[in-house]
C-alpha cells in the first residue's frame, strides 16, 4: 500500500517488475532475484450528505453544522487505507409566525375554528428542502359589532357610536345608498332600510326597518306641502313649495340657527355649510309648524 522498501534497501512508491538484487546462495553461486511489486493506492472519497437539524456519521459523531472538513478512515478491499471526507449540510428547522386577524371566529391552516384570540396553536410544515417548518399562530379575534336600526324623532338611528356607517336600501337588493354614511338616515322616500357598520375592521348589518317618509303640510287655507332634497346633504340644500313668509332653520335643542324669508313659491336654495353636522329643523316663524328633519353631513 503507497510504498514498499525491498531488499536492496530502495523505497518503491509505484508497481515494479524489472528491479533486481543479487545474493549468494549456500552453494556459493550468486542467486538473482527480480521484484515484481504492486503498489496499491489509498482511496479518498468524498461523503455527500444533507440533513435537517443534525446528523450522526460513520464516525459516530453527531453534526449540528455544516461540515466539510471531518475525515474517516476505512480499509479497501486491497488491504489498503481509504480515507473519507465529509461533505455535510445541515438544513435548519424552519420557524415562523403566522399574524391573523378575524371577526368572530377564524378557521387556520390546521383545519381548526379559533373564536378566541391564540398565540399558542402550532402546525408543522415540510420544507422545500425536506426540513419540518414550526409555524405558531398569533390570531386576534375581534368581536362582531351587534347593530340596530330604529326610527328616532322621524329619523332613522343606528344603535352604535363612533362606527363607520352606510345605510342600505332594502327594497332595492340591500344595495347602498350614496353619501348615507352617519349614524343617523333621513329617507327621501318610504321603505325599509339597513344599516352597515365597521367597528375596527368588524362589520355587522341591523334588520330591515320600515320608513314612512312624512310630509309636513303648513297650516293655511290651501294646506301646502313642502319638501327638501338633497337630504341628508352638506349644508347645500333645496326647499320646494314654501309659501310667501319668514322661516328658521332650527337645531334639535329648539335653538335659531338660521332665519330666511320667502318671497314667492319658487324653489329655494340654502347654503349652511357654516353649520356643524347634525340634524336640524324647519319651522315657520310661529314655530307652529315644523318639518321633520334636515341632516348636514360632512
Amino acid at each position: 500500500c503507497k510504498s514498499y522498501t525491498w531488499i536492496d534497501g530502495k523505497t518503491y512508491t509505484a508497481s515494479n517488475n524489472t528491479g533486481t538484487y543479487k545474493l549468494v546462495t549456500k552453494n556459493g553461486c550468486d542467486s538473482i532475484v527480480t521484484l515484481n511489486l504492486t503498489i496499491n493506492t489509498a482511496k479518498t472519497g468524498t461523503d455527500i450528505k444533507t440533513a435537517c437539524k443534525s446528523y450522526t456519521w460513520i464516525d459516530g459523531k453527531t453534526y449540528t453544522a455544516s461540515n466539510n472538513t471531518a475525515t474517516y478512515k476505512l480499509v479497501a478491499k486491497n488491504g489498503c487505507d481509504s480515507i473519507v471526507t465529509l461533505n455535510l449540510t445541515i438544513n435548519p428547522v424552519k420557524t415562523g409566525t403566522d399574524i391573523k386577524t378575524a371577526c368572530a371566529s377564524y378557521t387556520w391552516m390546521d383545519g381548526k375554528t379559533y373564536t378566541a384570540s391564540n398565540t399558542t396553536a402550532t402546525h408543522k410544515m415540510v420544507t422545500k428542502n425536506g426540513c419540518d417548518s414550526i409555524v405558531t399562530l398569533n390570531l386576534t379575534i375581534k368581536d362582531k359589532p351587534a347593530v340596530t336600526a330604529s326610527l328616532q324623532n322621524g329619523s332613522l338611528v343606528a344603535s352604535t357610536t363612533n362606527d363607520t356607517y352606510q345605510w342600505l336600501n332594502c327594497d332595492a337588493n340591500t344595495t347602498a345608498i350614496a353619501n348615507a354614511t352617519t349614524q343617523t338616515y333621513l329617507p327621501t322616500q318610504t321603505g325599509n332600510y339597513a344599516v352597515k357598520v365597521s367597528l375596527k375592521g368588524c362589520e355587522a348589518t341591523s334588520a330591515c326597518v320600515k320608513f314612512e317618509l312624512q310630509t309636513t303640510g303648513l297650516a293655511d287655507a290651501n294646506h301646502v306641502e313642502f319638501r327638501i332634497y338633497p337630504n341628508p346633504n352638506q349644508g347645500v340644500f333645496n326647499i320646494a313649495g314654501l309659501p310667501k313668509g319668514i322661516y328658521k332653520i332650527m337645531n334639535l335643542m329648539g335653538s335659531e340657527v338660521y332665519r330666511f324669508r320667502v318671497e314667492n313659491t319658487d324653489i329655494q336654495t340654502l347654503n349652511l355649510e357654516q353649520l356643524a353636522k347634525g340634524v336640524y329643523q324647519v319651522a315657520s316663524e310661529d314655530i307652529k309648524i315644523i318639518h321633520n328633519k334636515v341632516v348636514i353631513t360632512d
